[in-house]
């Protein structure tokens, strides 16, 4: 597919999407298919020796993600026999306190992925790596990679703290064959969403699912925010939770939750089980992951919808650009830097074959990649990314406590609060007095 007019380089629409952010065809075929794609490989060693590098991953696919991740360890080992890669899977459910730990106690890996802006909260231990960058540029791999995730990993003294592999969103998916079903089309405002869920509701199945426990608890609610001009910061970068366009976001879940359209169940869900329930076709949307329909055995009957329009006209998305760090504490940043380069190149069978459920930054990839080639990706390339907005929109730059709040509890007990038909006044005072806590 042809990538060259994408919405999201265009220059109107990356400037606001950076002020608003604060800002396979190919598989594992052996090494030298992977050495041939490029992005290192040589794996350089600073001393001449041999290299040892520290490599922390999370869980970013399905439950072949892990076993596809050491395949690529693997071959780049093979590749490079002078290099060895201790690689270690960290569980999302406990990945803040995992590295908070390990920067306090001074145990960082050599390099990782992790959550959207540890690279910010963690920024001391976390090593530049515009070198990396300057090589994009004078090898072509900056023409491959789209320029607002490298930019998004730009601080706010102009150190790159990061290199981008992703983006991640949560569009709207939704049962095709329910909808058809039921002889109604996909809601396209939250008036019609909430018909359409009640359309939806009844014979143990509910128009929509939310989640009350982890961190989509969290995005769901914010998903919303978003699409309402909302947010947690007001123009200023104070916090801003309690304002009247949030309120009227806890508000229209409540309305869903009364008519019946949420499962009571859910302020108990945790992201797999919303996975679950929507597999089973038990709910038929749902503010998800982008690519959900990769991983659900009736993914041939999950579909993206467009962008709903808020009920004051706004049109808002939820946007994550999540990155590779090196750390200080790196013994060989040559050889780690190369290591990384080449992951970011030769990564396609993650969304081959590992369920990866977020965007490639990397255009070849839906080029290359069959999975990537389904329209329903193009869908959230072409509506949803151009309007996404960032955790910390709409300060210029991402904030080092935006990885608190997203590590932190008091945004999930905010939707557990609402889910529960608690006030819903006191419930965002509560989470805005937390946000407001935080320091950098």
């Amino acid at each position: 597919m042809s990538t060259s007019h994408h919405s999201w380089d265009s220059p109107r629409t990356r400037r606001s999407l950076l002020r608003q952010a604060g800002a396979a065809g190919a598989t594992l075929a052996g090494s030298s298919l992977l050495a041939a794609c490029g992005g290192g490989g040589g794996g350089t060693s600073g001393g001449g020796g041999h290299a040892t590098i520290e490599f922390w991953d999370m869980q970013w696919g399905t439950d072949r993600y892990e076993q596809t991740a050491r395949s690529l360890v693997a071959a780049y080992e093979k590749a490079n026999p002078n290099v060895t890669v201790r690689y270690r899977l960290i569980p999302w459910t406990s990945f803040y306190e995992t590295f908070s730990t390990a920067v306090a106690s001074g145990t960082t890996p050599d390099v990782s992925t992790g959550a959207a802006f540890q690279g910010f909260q963690y920024d001391q231990a976390i090593a530049s790596v515009d070198s990396a960058v300057a090589r994009w540029k004078t090898d072509g791999t900056a023409d491959d990679v789209i320029q607002a995730a490298v930019d998004a990993q730009v601080d706010d003294r102009g150190k790159q703290t990061g290199l981008p592999w992703c983006m991640d969103a949560r569009p709207l998916s939704y049962n095709r064959r329910l909808f058809d079903a039921a002889g109604i089309k996909p809601p396209t405002t939250w008036d019609e969403l909430r018909d359409a869920a009640r359309e939806l509701t009844g014979s143990g199945r509910y128009g929509i699912g939310f989640c009350g426990q982890g961190a989509l608890a969290a995005q769901q609610l914010i998903a919303l925010m978003f699409n309402n001009d909302g947010g947690l910061y007001d123009q200023s970068c104070g916090p801003d939770l309690i304002n009247d366009r949030n309120a009227e976001v806890c508000e229209f879940v409540q309305q869903l939750v009364r008519d019946g359209s949420i499962p009571k169940a859910g302020v108990g869900w945790t992201n797999t089980d919303i996975a679950n329930a929507m597999g089973r076709g038990e709910i038929a949307m749902v503010f998800g992951e982008p690519a959900m329909f990769n991983t659900l055995p009736n993914g041939d009957d999950i579909d993206i919808a467009s962008p709903l329009t808020g009920p004051h006209g706004d049109r808002g998305a939820a946007l994550w650009y999540v990155a590779m760090w090196m750390y200080e504490s790196a013994k060989d940043k040559p050889a780690t830097l190369d290591f990384m380069s080449w992951w970011l190149a030769n990564e396609q069978p993650i969304w081959s074959r590992g369920g990866a459920t977020q965007l490639p930054v990397r255009r070849s990839f839906y080029r290359t990649v069959p999975n990537l080639q389904d329209p329903r990706y193009q869908k959230v390339l072409d509506e949803w990314v151009p309007i996404g907005r960032t955790l910390g929109s709409p300060c210029p730059h991402s904030s080092a406590v935006l990885n608190q709040v997203e590590g932190q509890a008091f945004l999930p007990t905010l939707a557990q609060e609402v889910l529960s038909l608690k006030p819903v006044e006191p419930a965002l005072k509560t989470a805005n007095d937390a946000l407001g806590a935080l320091k950098a």
